[in-house]
């Protein structure tokens, strides 16, 4: 999918298709020694933190924000180098892993390009799993070292006992804490040291530099755990380099006006990936939160602006609970003008999408209304990459519309390094997840038990099965999981997915159906279906029970099987689910 090129773009990905530059540790170097001093990773000030009481008794925390300051190339790289060497004087060695476990910051990303330095593997774990899944994931690999931030760190109070190999926990401090004392355990086998302690370690103690080969392991990512405990995805260097080159085929980039907008976990390929090509490409990164991103978020104080008002992003990447905030606080800012502008409101915007359907812009309109909404996300907001869950389409022709962007959706996963398929940049189809991106080889296979096959008429239908330098090797420690997912035809690495898709007469997808019974809610959780009616059936009323689960929708009524059928509405974490049950009237 070559849309548009530039020079930049050129030289890079001639870079990385000659074989120049194979490792994340090379296109640091590379980026360092071509941007120097240019701006490269901002973190808002927090000057202090307020307490606002609601009425119902709920008290919410608010920020006191400054501006943003910033680390030039030659800082950061000064850091992350500083840092890794910091790790081998721990007694950290090359090729074995450390965990981060941390909210997405400026810190994340240098700790792991310092580890990347003495080939370090970087192990991630998500921040919301529970204990047992983050314990699981410490002790598959056999982490001593966790770099972690202050808010989190009293959760190893609870579980350093049940992760007998740690033996460093690393902090990253809070902006309103940086003079607290760290929290300490009560036994001398792990140490507490800060960031800029490992950092500080590194400068007065150097060692030579160990880096790594394109073939040596980067991350090891945890999943969710869907099915069970997480699976820790093996993603090597060159997986990052290649996705990073399918990446750099999307869009021109500009480092000279571009900017990127962080906030997504890090823990999570996207995210990951995203900021590993900006930097490659020397486009500044300002770290944000979905609490500070707006003006309206929870955590801005009443009369402060948001991050992406001070940022003015051209570029960031997205998921649909984000998006739908965005839709949420738009729709009930026209409703509080009245009915009368909520009437022009909407023949404005069905006629600007009936024109934009067509190929045509509505430059008047542009000023008079939408450019005002545009400012929500600073008003330059050029390419949004949404992932993590399917998105409305009736969100995404709104936040389209209204914000004047380009927003694309694709179908990628962990397994492949956030590489499979994906919309060209301006595209205003919707239901489709676009076609093979550079580099990605897709198939269909036939699914005979669900009766989809590549002969399908009118269009062939299928498994999908990818391949390409991005698909990694398998999973951590899962050999048998490994050989059912993967396999390797001419050299090429596949995977399959297990999803159902449709080739369309135009070359893109679309998702149809899943092999195994589990579906993807609003906030990138899966459920399966089948252990929910399990557990319902074991209810002495209920005779009969049919679950089903929309992936766009938080609630939904629920379609009456019956005139004896009642519905049961289960919501635990932002997931919303309907239940049918068929039940035996009983005296």
């Amino acid at each position: 999918m070559v849309q548009e090129t530039s020079t930049d773009n050129k030289v890079f990905r001639d870079l990385i298709l000659n074989d120049n530059v194979d490792t994340l540790d090379k296109v640091w170097k590379n980026s360092v020694n071509k941007y120097d001093d240019k701006l490269c990773l901002g973190t808002r000030q927090v000057l202090g933190v307020e307490e606002e009481h609601q009425f119902d008794g709920k008290v919410f925390k608010k920020l006191n924000l400054g501006s943003y300051e910033w680390m030039d190339y030659r800082e950061a790289y000064q850091i992350s180098t500083n840092f890794g060497r910091g790790l081998r004087h721990l007694g950290q060695e090359p090729r074995t892993p450390i965990a981060i476990f941390a909210e997405t910051r400026a810190e994340w990303i240098l700790a792991a390009l310092g580890a990347f330095s003495q080939s370090i593997i970087v192990s991630t774990v998500y921040t919301n799993l529970g204990d047992d899944a983050i314990c699981h994931g410490f002790n598959e690999t056999e982490v001593g070292v966790v770099v972690t931030s202050a808010s989190l760190l009293p959760k190893f109070k609870t579980m350093v006992s049940r992760c007998p190999n740690i033996r460093h926990i690393i902090v990253i401090r809070d902006q309103t804490d940086n003079k607290a004392e760290l929290v300490n355990f009560d036994n001398n086998r792990v140490s507490v040291n800060s960031f800029y302690d490992v950092v500080e370690l590194g400068a007065t103690h150097p060692c030579s530099a160990s880096s790594p080969s394109a073939e040596d392991l980067a991350i090891i990512m945890y999943t969710s755990g869907s099915t069970g405990v997480p699976k820790g995805v093996m993603i090597s260097h060159r997986n990052l380099v290649a996705t990073s080159a399918t990446i750099l085929f999307l869009r021109t980039f500009d480092n000279q006006s571009d900017m990127y907008i962080a906030y997504l976990p890090l823990a999570h390929v996207l995210e990951l990936l995203s900021e590993c090509t900006m930097l490659l490409l020397g486009v500044p990164i300002g770290y944000s939160s979905p609490n500070t991103m707006t003006n309206l978020s929870t955590a801005i104080k009443e009369g402060q602006l948001g991050d992406a008002v001070l940022l003015r992003p051209t570029i960031m990447c997205t998921v649909p609970l984000i998006l739908d905030r965005i839709y949420k606080n738009i729709s009930e800012g026209v409703k509080k003008k009245g009915k009368v502008f909520a009437k022009v409101f909407n023949v404005c915007y069905n006629y600007k999408l009936w024109w934009n359907l067509r190929g045509f812009q509505t430059p008047l309109l542009e000023r008079l209304i939408f450019k005002k909404l545009r400012q929500i996300l600073g008003g330059r907001i050029d390419m949004m990459i949404v992932g993590g869950a399917p998105l409305a389409s009736k969100t995404k022709e709104f936040v389209r519309t209204c914000l004047d962007a380009r927003l694309v959706q694709g179908y990628t996963m962990t397994e492949t390094t956030c590489s499979g398929t994906c919309q060209i940049l301006g595209e205003v189809t919707v239901g489709n997840t676009g076609g093979p991106m550079a580099g990605m080889e897709v198939r269909l296979v036939d699914w005979t038990e669900g009766n989809y096959r590549i002969t399908d008429s009118p269009n062939p239908r299928g498994e999908l099965v990818l391949g390409g330098d991005p698909v990694t090797r398998g999973y951590y420690k899962n050999s048998n999981k490994t050989r059912e997912d993967f396999f390797i035809e001419n050299g090429k690495q596949f995977f399959r997915s297990g999803d159902i898709g449709e080739l369309r007469p135009d070359g893109s997808f679309r998702l149809i159906d899943r092999k195994k019974d589990l579906v993807k809610l609003q906030l990138g959780e899966y459920v399966s279906l089948g252990k929910v009616e399990a557990q319902m059936k074991t209810n002495p009323l209920v005779d009969n029970i049919c679950v089903y689960a929309d992936s766009l929708r938080k609630t939904f009524l629920p379609q009456q099987l019956s005139t004896c059928s009642f519905s049961t509405f289960i919501s635990t974490h932002s997931i919303g689910l309907a239940l049918n049950i068929r039940y035996r009237k009983r005296c």
